[in-house]
């Protein structure tokens, strides 16, 4: 089944590359509900974390942000029973959490937040010198960003 599953959601990632976002969400849902059905293993919960993720990214792209912030909030659930708190894959969550929070609620404290969580999980795998990884970085201009935009707003 795992291989399968795998196989089937490299599937839907190739569905969305070629823009076909409707077929992949179709792609991500049907593996959603077998794995829903399947044991609750880490592994699986993984994946459910990373399918969930990816549909609320397709709900982004179709304008639908409340179904994507609850989307991305149940994949941070999901990923952090999988694989615990600092893992990177809950890293990506927090920065499309903290995009999100930012961009379309315009609430800047959240996406702080978000982005803190992400440049501790970043920190502590990054591969080399902290100074010049890129996710490290990344989080760090995204936290830059947000306190540049909240000392405007004061």
């Amino acid at each position: 089944d795992t291989t399968r599953w795998a196989l089937q959601m490299h599937v839907a990632d190739m569905l969305m590359a070629l823009e076909e976002s409707t077929e992949a969400l179709e792609t991500y849902q049907e593996l959603l509900r077998e794995l829903s059905i399947a044991d609750q293993r880490e592994k699986e919960l993984g994946m459910q974390g990373v399918l969930w993720h990816n549909i609320a990214n397709i709900h982004v792209e179709q304008g639908e942000y409340d179904l994507a912030l609850e989307e991305f909030r149940r994949a941070l659930e999901m990923k952090q029973k999988a694989g615990g708190e600092h893992n990177p894959e809950v890293a990506k969550t927090l920065n499309s959490l903290g995009a999100l929070h930012a961009g379309i609620f315009d609430e800047k404290l959240q996406a702080l937040d978000c982005f803190q969580k992400a440049l501790l999980i970043a920190r502590i795998h990054a591969d080399g010198d902290p100074q010049t990884d890129p996710d490290v970085l990344s989080a760090l201009q995204n936290i830059a960003t947000m306190e540049r935009e909240l000392q405007g707003e004061r």
